[in-house]
């Protein structure tokens, strides 16, 4: 990760790529993310994990996922 690279939520994400349709594919977006390598999880606990995902790492999820690719 960059030193100044942005960190995006998975909501945000959701909100970018799918609209306003984003409460609808926020759950794929979040499996996206569950194993990916670079995502910072913050918090302790099962339910009060939050992630942080760089702009990178998005941009290398988004353009797998676009393009048809699966992990």
């Amino acid at each position: 990760m960059l030193s100044r690279e942005r960190l995006f939520t998975l909501r945000r994400l959701s909100e970018i790529w799918f609209g306003d349709n984003w409460k609808r594919f926020y759950c794929t977006v979040r499996r996206w993310f569950l194993d990916e390598p670079g995502v910072i999880i913050a918090g302790t606990g099962k339910k009060n994990r939050l992630r942080l995902i760089p702009e990178s790492v998005a941009e290398r999820v988004y353009q797998r996922r676009m393009n048809g690719g699966r992990p």
